[in-house]
């Protein structure tokens, strides 16, 4: 090689050709330093970005708009099951009512005890019902879409007491809830929100709450997913329904006071019945 660059260069030739040679090696060395720096610091930019972006992705499927609901409504408890997060709500100190497609895998079965925990000391569950009319899959019954977590008894703990009165269209009500983005955001802390809005529609066993506006959202507020077994109230601050739906423009839940869901609910209510 040698051999070659000399007869082709004189001598100072050469060395020069050398200089500029040596000078464009330690430029590409600093601009590797350079480009390796850059992307190390352009890291936790592009993380922060991510992050903001899944908050702001996640703001569309909680409680929206809603708001940090802090210490209230303390019945209201986060549940996991299978990987899966929803919502519930105490009814006693022992039974905790949600929705039953939070109850199931994914294959339709009931989930064991074992796979079911409540709150954030995860609290494991002792026994799961789900009504005998629900079925899952693509004939989902959403009429009967309730289901009842028993866990140990625990005189502290705070529930909620059943609406004695009919709920009407347009009335009131208050909607508490978990709702997160999705399973890989379990890990983040999650926050119990609340927001209110107006009994819309009744069908069957279910109330209706919808978006007014069709487009966006202001003042009504939805459920989202994770919102699933969240507990709907009146605004005397007692239960009148289990959420089991949510989209931007309505969200469904179960009443209470439904003989259909009475029946079921009173097998396990140290509660006074729901009633008419």
């Amino acid at each position: 090689m040698k051999l070659v660059v000399s007869e082709i260069f004189s001598e100072p030739e050469l060395q020069d050709e050398m200089e500029s040679l040596r000078f464009f090696q330690g430029f590409r060395r600093l601009q590797r330093r350079w480009l390796a720096m850059i992307l190390i610091l352009s890291l936790p930019i592009f993380h922060g970005c991510q992050a903001t972006r899944r908050n702001l992705n996640s703001a569309d499927v909680k409680i929206i708009p809603g708001e940090s609901a802090g210490e209230r409504f303390p019945a209201v408890q986060i549940l996991y099951s299978d990987s899966r997060m929803c919502s519930g709500t105490f009814t006693d100190t022992r039974h905790l009512l949600t929705a039953a497609h939070c109850l199931m895998d994914k294959n339709g079965e009931v989930l064991a005890p074992k796979q079911v925990k409540v709150g954030l000391a995860r609290e494991v569950a002792l026994r799961i019902d789900i009504h005998s009319s629900y079925k899952s899959g693509a004939e989902i019954d959403w009429d009967y879409d309730v289901g009842i977590v028993t866990f140990s008894d625990n005189h502290d703990r705070s529930f909620a007491r059943f609406s004695i009165f009919t709920p009407m269209l347009g009335d009131l009500v208050t909607l508490v809830g978990y709702g997160l983005g999705s399973p890989t955001e379990l890990d983040d802390m999650p926050t119990k929100r609340f927001g209110t809005n107006k009994i819309s529609q009744f069908r069957g066993s279910a109330i209706f709450i919808d978006n007014d506006s069709r487009e966006s959202l202001t003042d009504h507020a939805l459920l989202g997913p994770g919102d699933s077994g969240s507990g709907i109230f009146d605004t005397r601050g007692e239960l009148i329904a289990v959420g089991i739906s949510g989209s931007p423009s309505f969200s469904r839940a179960i009443l209470v006071s439904n003989r259909k869901i009475q029946d079921f609910l009173i097998q396990f209510s140290n509660n006074a019945e729901p009633r008419n």
